[in-house]
């Protein structure tokens, strides 16, 4: 195939993608689980979502500290908020997935008024989260 031809192509699968979430299943704060409606009357179950940009406090054995536990818990509230009550959630993928294999995705709540917040907006806005693009996480405690 010519230059052009393989340019063409790799700009064809790189195109993003938007999809309506249905059913989240909150893990932890940058990490869910939904149904994509995927237009057409089709759509993928279960689909395991990973926010992109951000890295929340982590839960359970995996926190550091008291405070780390109960800032992920906020992380995890927060997230719940706002998808459950959003009038629709979109998730925007062009990034594939990341090495646990989730959706590395951009996740828009559209709000009832027409307003569009995004979750990892939300999580840095309220300090629950730390901007985050892969490679090392920040040793430092939270």
């Amino acid at each position: 195939a010519s230059w052009e031809a393989m340019a063409m192509m790799s700009k064809m699968t790189l195109r993003p993608y938007v999809y309506v979430v249905k059913n989240p299943k909150v893990y932890d704060g940058d990490s869910f689980t939904c149904d994509l409606n995927l237009g057409l009357f089709m759509e993928k179950k279960k689909v395991k979502v990973r926010l992109m940009g951000v890295d929340t406090p982590e839960k359970g054995f995996r926190a550091k500290s008291a405070r780390e536990k109960q800032l992920a818990l906020e992380a995890k509230a927060l997230i719940v908020d706002l998808l459950n009550n959003a009038e629709q959630v979109l998730l925007y993928s062009e990034n594939g997935t990341g090495k646990y294999g989730r959706l590395l995705s951009t996740v828009i709540a559209v709000q009832k008024d027409g307003s569009h917040l995004s979750a990892a907006e939300e999580l840095i806005k309220h300090n629950l989260a730390r901007p985050y693009f892969g490679g090392t996480k920040s040793k430092e405690p939270w």
